[in-house]
C-alpha cells in the first residue's frame, strides 16, 4: 500500500488488488499531544475522514464495500467518507464497473 494523505492524526492508504479493484484504508492515529497518550482510552473518539475520488485518482461509478462490516459503503459522486474510531481503521474495497 502507499500512503496518499497523511495530516492532522489521519492518514489514507491504497493499494490496487490483482483482480482490479482498490483497497483503501481510513485510519484516525490521534493528534499526537502527550495528553492524548495518556487518556485515550477513557473516551470514546472518533473522526470523520473524507478524501475526494480525485484524490485518489479513481474515476466513473464505483462499488464500494466496507471490508470489516462485510456491507455497501455509501460514498457520493465527488468524495469518500467514513466515520473512524480513535486509533481505527475503516478498510474499504473500491471495485469499478466490468
Amino acid at each position: 500500500a502507499v500512503p496518499v494523505k497523511q495530516e492532522d492524526g489521519v492518514e489514507i492508504w491504497m493499494k490496487k488488488l490483482l483482480d482490479g479493484s482498490i483497497a483503501v484504508g481510513l485510519f484516525y492515529t490521534g493528534e499526537n499531544s502527550v495528553e492524548e497518550a495518556f487518556v485515550w482510552d477513557q473516551e470514546v473518539k472518533q473522526r470523520q475522514i473524507q478524501i475526494s475520488w480525485d484524490e485518489l485518482g479513481i474515476k466513473g461509478a464505483l462499488s464500494v464495500r466496507d471490508v470489516w462490516r462485510q456491507q455497501e459503503h455509501r460514498g457520493t459522486k465527488e468524495y469518500l467518507q467514513a466515520t473512524v474510531p480513535y486509533h481505527g481503521v475503516v478498510l474499504l474495497k473500491i471495485t469499478p464497473p466490468k
